[in-house]
């Protein structure tokens, strides 16, 4: 196990209960099989000034893990789809990963060694290889169908050339998150802009620029 740093135990408090209560992960008890393996607790600072609690897969279980093969898209391929749009939304989900539960046998894989007790995880973490073909493919199928919507990860924009229909789109997109079980945070929701900042480009009707 590794220690946390000092500065991190108490603001780390709200994360623990939030977790241990909630639905991401539970106490394993004392019941545990002869060869578990429980990966270390790494904290990790949001650019909000929370924190998100990770595990350090690289221990073992990535090495054992077969990774789930679904392709990320390519940026260029999304920056051309972007072209010739005039408006556009960002909208990325709370807590992206944890909000896929994993099964029950994957669940004894997924252990976490924290200062405190260890914990098994109920939902996918961050950190797992398999993790963002996994998340990736899950917001493909989401966005199919869907004019001027593109997703790379958790990253998902909406973009349209007439303001009417754009309004449409981010109407009608909220309730594909829905049907997959998928929360977004209001925080998280950009407004409606001319331009915007996206996977290290500045998309806008213009066409691109990067992002400095």
């Amino acid at each position: 196990m590794r220690d946390l740093p000092y500065f991190n135990y108490d603001e780390d408090d709200d994360p623990m209960h939030g977790i241990r209560y909630g639905p991401v992960v539970n106490d394993r008890g004392s019941s545990l099989p002869d060869n578990y393996r429980a990966a270390p607790l790494i904290v990790v600072k949001k650019s909000n000034g929370s924190i998100r609690l990770c595990a350090d897969n690289s221990t073992g279980l990535n090495d054992s893990h077969s990774l789930h093969q679904h392709p990320l898209p390519a940026t260029e391929r999304i920056s051309t789809k972007l072209n010739g749009s005039q408006l556009f939304s960002q909208i990325d989900p709370a807590d992206a990963y944890p909000q896929n539960q994993v099964d029950e046998d994957s669940k004894e894989l997924r252990m976490i060694n924290t200062h405190r007790v260890l914990f098994r995880c109920n939902r996918l973490p961050s950190g797992l290889k398999s993790a963002p073909g996994i998340f990736q493919q899950i917001t493909d199928c989401m966005i199919v169908g869907l004019d001027g919507v593109a997703a790379y990860l958790d990253k998902i924009i909406v973009t349209d050339k007439l303001h009417w229909s754009t309004l449409h789109n981010l109407e009608a997109f909220p309730r594909r998150p829905e049907q997959y079980g998928f929360l977004v945070r209001e925080e998280k929701r950009h407004s409606t802009v001319s331009e915007i900042h996206y996977l290290g480009n500045i998309p806008n009707a213009r066409g691109r620029r990067p992002d400095p």
